[in-house]
């Protein structure tokens, strides 16, 4: 194999790893569902936590967060709990999550920002619940 085609293949592998990482949280509730009698109670908890994880501190997803001009922020942020670069807006968003009387607040920011990832985080973090469930029971 010549250097050049190493490098090509490298760059290949390097490509694939980005792309998975961009929909680790998909890859995963797919995985968890195609083999959900297959995998063992532990298994199901650990990879609907994961997914549940990535879908709230890691998707990618539009900000949200309320600005000084009563708008709603349009930066890139990672995660539907995070805000952007801004330590402000990070703030913000995880506080809507940390303080109970705040949930609706955050509940339709979120359904009012990144409609595809909340359903992804709805979906994980039901499927965490009745892995727990099954887990127990």
């Amino acid at each position: 194999m010549s250097r050049r085609a190493g490098v090509r293949l490298d760059r290949t592998i390097a490509n694939a790893l980005k792309w998975a990482w961009k929909w680790l949280g998909w890859i995963i509730l797919v995985v968890l569902f195609a083999n959900w009698g297959a995998i063992g109670p532990t298994g199901l908890i650990v990879l609907a936590v994961i997914a549940t994880l990535y879908f709230a501190f890691r998707v990618p997803a539009w900000c949200g967060a309320e600005t000084r001009q009563e708008r709603h922020c349009r930066n890139n942020s990672h995660g539907l709990l995070l805000g952007c670069h801004f330590r402000e807006h990070k703030w913000q968003k995880f506080s809507l999550a940390a303080r109970r009387h705040r949930w609706k607040r955050l509940g339709s920011e979120l359904w009012m920002e990144s409609k595809v990832g909340t359903v992804g985080l709805a979906i994980s973090g039901l499927t965490s619940v009745v892995a727990i469930i099954s887990a127990v029971a």
